[in-house]
């Protein structure tokens, strides 16, 4: 499930011009090694507990950008956002009903 968010948001944010590649990802976004990004999606790696403080800080990076683009791209940035939050109550949800 974490692993599917990161790989919608790295692609919208490519198709937005905001990041390049996956290293760049990894280390501008999500403030970890180049190659992160690329390893979670690869081996899928992150159970939902693991994944959650990530996707939260990630979706704070996000709107800091969001403040500081044009509303063209904040539009864009925010439905980002929206996405990371439903993904993060479904994973909340299912770690419950365990």
């Amino acid at each position: 499930m974490i692993a599917i968010n990161f790989s919608i948001v790295y692609e919208r944010l490519k198709e937005a011009g905001l990041v390049r590649s996956k290293r760049e990802f990894s280390r501008n976004f999500l403030a970890k090694r180049s190659g992160y990004v690329a390893d979670v999606l690869h081996r899928d790696v992150l159970g939902a507990r693991g994944g959650l403080p990530i996707m939260r800080d990630l979706r704070d990076r996000l709107t800091e950008i969001a403040a500081e683009v044009p509303d063209s791209l904040r539009c864009e940035i925010v439905e980002i956002i929206a996405g990371i939050d439903a993904g993060v109550r479904v994973v909340e949800v299912m770690a419950r009903g365990r």
